[in-house]
């Protein structure tokens, strides 16, 4: 067989440091510190992000948190690990809250100010026989008592009882936010006060400025905020005293009066509702983001984080995501593995919505930069190759500041269950993770280098979901909750899906936004730094604001066009008005009146024809997702993915001159086959799932960019190769997830380990795990009282085969147990010497050698704890050693080693095994070779390294199957090693749930010891022998 290599090409100046971007333009992941932070693990965590091509880092205090929170060990921690980041290249960005949502200063704010905490109205039904729907609570005050009068069917107050008699009574409460753990066993706080906020700044804040000035703007650049919002509860609507003295000020009247069209569908409700949204937006932004935006400004910091954008077009959290965002010097979003499904465009619309929202107002307000808080949730088995395909989407939105969601200092006790997984060195491709970032850098900073100028602007109907919002605690018994919200969401879904599957380029639009930013420039809407020929108002918009119509009527008036999904909204702040229709009646050949989302779409398309598509002119097949970007030459880059379940194959047409892909692995250039047409080119698109292609196309009238001469034509020859030979390259392990229980007054037998956790924690006279969803205020965990007489003692049991007790391998067996130090050990009866352990996994893991004492038969492993420690968790034990598990009832049985191969390594004896195999395997080139090709077939796995003749050769991700090696070989015997690194599913968990990865899904278990049979495992290994071919 024969092939011609591309000739490489030469790139403009501007491009010419691509291949190895700043710091600034890599992933910058959220640093979490959850335990009792040290200097070793600081220099070690950063070194291996150093290593692995990250930026940067944003310290995030996370549950668990033993270190105090803002404390001089705090902030002494911190400057050691800036100073680190300094000596490594790194940036190092602060996380302001002891985990989310932002605002509460982990406690902090309250405990200094009682009355900074929030307060809600909520709607509560008193039934006929006197139950009620929500319990009291102690500080609460009831504004207004409602019944439905059965002679009008009008909602009224209800004066006298006896009017009610039967019926179900509505009760609305003012209520203060509850104290909870998860803020620190505090309240949340009302972030639309100033006061709040500003007490919110100077203890976080201006806590780290007055440590740190000198390195804001520099090494640390970004503060970032994480979900803060207008309230603490979903189904009530935020309210205050401080809140109806604005709202008087804002709309002369008395929200007190209007209680019943604010909260259920009334008359006037829609005026009352977008009145109610107005004050609040105006409230938030004004009172939490733009003092944020202005503290940031002064001290030399960037705003950043995200807000509550993927409840669109909920307003509960924030009712403008744009308007917050604006003040946001690097608008951000969140986008997490469970969020996203790598199957079609149309399945992540609302993802779509959430990016475009954030890149378009960051253009509009000229910005640079656009955050998204990306892939965490996934679970132990997420790896590389679920990366690639949701961050590639965000690239191609405009996404150009990656915060990868989670790197975890220590996984100890209920850590384990916060959100996995975890950038660090607990997972198995945690090497391999350059590849991922090396891709995500090189596209980034290419795409920096130009500008996206899109040329539509769709009006989302934000407002409109303002006048439909009621929250659930209004609902009377037997009434449905309203559908208006869900099916504005869904129609606006499906519109963006079609106007991005027909690679038509726009920015989104906020009436809030345009109100301060909109002018209109010859027939152009100018949102601040952008501007847009066509506008186009999204499906289900019935409401707009005054200030959007004038600016309208300004742009019809010059010729703008104007594209409506539907007839002309009728109503404006949220009352009647027949100003949009006579408007589109006045301007009837600008202002295009579609029936619906569809034709409105093919209508777009006409006046705005996209500047790439199928080489016939339609859309290209499949939803590929895209971005271009003006380079200051004219030429432009194209960032084209497939993060979808299907392959991408078309031919496809662009506008330019010539055509030159960038190599994301190798940081090369090479020419693209390509056919003139005209002004456009014409090339072959083909994109496998997850794949994805960088080009930069050089302007119309620019000539191709020189190359070098083209590679020779390569020919092909298939080697055969030797037996492959398959060995670990770490001892296998047992996990031991059940236990006995017995604590003061309490004794059970077979459960699993984290129900006896929980058991623990109330034997111990707490609620819960104290570490688990909770944070830590100061020392409060570290010094709680404890009952007299506490403790516990926990009972593993495990069998061993006569064979394998009486095998040499035996003798080194291990077991691996978290903070071994607070306990009492013994096997069989045998104290163990918790000193003797030595590090393994984890910071807090420990091995102890147990072999000697081991029996065949059953095996008990006893953890005693006198008296009980905070820092005492009930977790699995791992024994660890040469040994072959096989599945018993209940759980397995350890037997002697058997030999690895070919295969599932989970089906081999080594199901708990998330470690690495290699396979090794010889081949004879009979004649030298300029290169080789590895294709290593079907594998399963989070990783591959290739190793050839003992030198590494180059490393695959799961979707990539074969690796090119451009080294010349000489004639003779060669070897080949593939390390294949496993999944770390299968030693953490959870084996009995494929929910989302928090502590329920390992809570959903057996009730007692199950089978070995019934836990799930992830294949793991190479299932065939690698093919090679060698070219000259």
């Amino acid at each position: 067989m024969t092939a011609s290599a591309s000739a490489r090409c030469a790139l403009p100046e501007f491009l010419a440091s691509w291949p190895d971007p700043p710091a600034s333009h890599r992933p910058q992941p959220l640093w979490v510190w959850n335990g009792a932070m040290t200097r070793p693990r600081i220099t070690a965590m950063l070194a291996q992000f150093a290593a692995r091509g990250i930026g940067g880092v944003f310290i995030h205090a996370r549950p668990g948190l033993v270190t105090e929170y803002l404390s001089k060990e705090w902030f002494d921690l911190w400057a050691f690990a800036l100073e680190e980041c300094r000596r490594l290249g790194l940036e190092c960005h602060i996380y302001d809250e002891n985990s989310f949502p932002a605002g509460f200063g982990g406690g902090h704010v309250v405990s200094a100010n009682p009355l900074a905490c929030s307060s809600m109205l909520y709607g509560k039904i008193e039934h006929p026989d006197l139950t009620t729907s929500r319990g009291g609570r102690p500080r609460q005050r009831r504004l207004l008592s409602l019944f439905r009068n059965p002679a009008t069917g009008r909602i009224e107050p209800l004066r006298n009882k006896a009017d009610a008699s039967g019926q179900a009574v509505m009760h609305l409460d003012l209520e203060a936010a509850p104290h909870s753990l998860w803020q620190a066993g505090f309240t949340y706080v009302d972030l639309c006060r100033p006061e709040v906020t500003d007490q919110f700044l100077d203890c976080t804040h201006q806590a780290y400025a007055r440590h740190f000035q000198e390195h804001f703007g520099k090494t640390i650049r970004y503060a970032f905020a994480d979900e803060p919002e207008t309230g603490y509860g979903g189904d009530g609507l935020s309210l205050s005293c401080f809140f109806l003295h604005e709202f008087r000020l804002d709309h002369g009247y008395d929200l007190l009066d209007q209680l019943i069209a604010l909260c259920f569908d009334e008359p006037g409700s829609c005026a009352v509702r977008h009145d109610y949204f107005t004050t609040l937006n105006r409230l938030f932004t004004e009172n939490y983001a733009k003092r944020c935006h202005d503290w940031c400004e002064r001290h030399g910091l960037e705003f950043t984080g995200h807000f509550m954008e993927h409840q669109w077009p909920s307003p509960k959290g924030s009712p403008s995501t744009m308007a917050a965002q604006r003040w946001m010097h690097a608008p951000g979003i969140d986008l997490l593995a469970f969020q996203f499904k790598p199957t079609s465009l149309a399945s992540n619309a609302i993802w779509l919505l959430n990016i475009k929202e954030a890149a378009s107002i960051a253009a509009q307000a000229g910005r640079e930069r656009v955050l998204c808080e990306s892939c965490g949730g996934g679970g132990y088995e997420y790896g590389l190759a679920e990366m690639r395909p949701l961050e590639d989407f965000l690239l191609a939105g405009g996404v150009n500041l990656l915060s990868p969601h989670l790197s975890h200092q220590t996984l100890a006790g209920t850590r384990k269950y916060d959100w996995p997984q975890t950038l660090s060195d607990h997972s198995p491709w945690w090497d391999g993770y350059t590849l991922q970032a090396e891709h995500t850098a090189r596209v980034n900073f290419a795409l920096s280098r130009g500008c996206e100028t899109n040329r539509v602007l769709i009006l989302l109907p934000t407002t409109t979901g303002w006048i439909h919002y009621r929250p659930a605690s209004f609902f009377w018994p037997g009434e449905s909750p309203d559908e208006t919200g869900r099916q504005l969401r869904s129609l606006n879904e499906a519109f963006l899906a079609s106007i991005y599957g027909q690679q038509i380029d726009f920015d989104l639009g906020d009436e809030c936004v345009l109100a301060e930013l909109g002018s209109v420039e010859d027939g152009r809407l100018r949102v601040g730094a952008r501007s847009y020929g066509l506008v186009v108002l999204a499906p289900g918009t019935g409401n707009l604001l005054e200030s959007t119509l004038d600016l309208l009527e300004q742009g019809l008036r010059q010729g703008m066009a104007l594209v409506s999904c539907g007839p002309a909204p009728s109503l404006v702040r949220g009352r009647p008005s027949p100003r949009a229709a006579a408007l589109a009646e006045a301007h009837e050949n600008s202002w295009h009146q579609e029936a619906g989302p569809s034709s409105a779409v093919e209508r777009i398309r006409q006046l705005m024809p996209p500047r790439w598509s199928a080489a016939d002119g339609g859309p290209v097949p499949g939803g590929p997702a895209f971005r271009r970007v003006e380079l200051p030459d004219r030429s432009n880059l194209w960032f084209i993915a497939n993060p979808w379940a299907e392959p991408i194959q078309s031919p496809v047409r662009l506008e330019g001159s010539s055509l030159t892909r960038l190599d994301t692995r190798t940081g090369a250039a090479e020419a693209v086959e390509c056919t003139p047409e005209g002004p456009f080119l014409i090339t072959a698109l083909h994109l496998q799932p997850g794949q994805s292609v960088l080009w930069h196309c050089g302007a119309a009238d620019q000539p191709p960019p020189p190359s070098s001469a083209p590679a020779p034509t390569r020919s092909w020859h298939s080697i055969p190769i030797g037996p492959v030979q398959a060995a670990p390259l770490q001892p296998n392990l047992l996990m031991l997830d059940y236990c006995d229980y017995q604590g003061p007054g309490i004794q059970r037998s077979g459960l699993n380990t984290i129900h006896a956790d929980n058991a623990n924690w109330h034997a111990q006279g707490f609620e819960q795990n104290l570490w688990r969803v909770s944070i830590q205020f100061r020392r409060a965990f570290l010094d709680a009282g404890l009952p007299p007489r506490s403790g516990f003692l926990v009972r593993y049991h495990f069998q061993a085969s006569e064979a394998f007790a009486a095998s040499p391998d035996c003798q080194a067996l291990a077991l691996a147990a978290e903070r071994p130090e607070l306990y009492q050990i013994r096997i069989n009866g045998t104290p163990l010497d918790p000193a003797s352990g030595s590090p393994w996994f984890d910071e807090a893991m420990r091995l102890l050698p147990i072999g000697a004492h081991l029996k065949a038969g059953t095996n008990t492993l006893e953890l005693e704890a006198r008296p009980f420690h905070v820092l005492c968790e009930i977790m699995p034990v791992y024994l660890r050693g040469a040994f072959h598990v096989e599945a018993s009832d209940p759980g397995f049985t350890l037997h002697p080693p058997h030999p690895s191969a070919l295969g599932d390594w989970t089906r081999q004896g080594r199901p708990f095994d998330s470690g690495r195999m290699a396979y090794s395997a010889p081949f004879q080139l009979d004649a030298p070779a300029a290169g080789l090709r590895v294709d290593l077939g079907a594998w399963h796995g989070s990783y591959a390294r290739v190793s050839l003749n003992g030198q590494p050769a180059g490393e695959l991700m799961p979707s990539e199957g074969a690796l090119e090696i451009a080294q010349p070989l000489s004639q003779g015997r060669h070897e080949l090693v593939v390390e294949i690194a496993g999944n770390l599913k299968n030693m953490l968990g959870p084996h009995f749930s494929d929910g989302l990865p928090g502590g329920w899904s390992w809570e959903s278990c057996p009730s007692s010891p199950p089978p070995g049979s019934r836990y799930r495992f992830y294949p793991s290994g190479l299932m065939e022998p690698p093919r090679l071919e060698a070219w000259t």
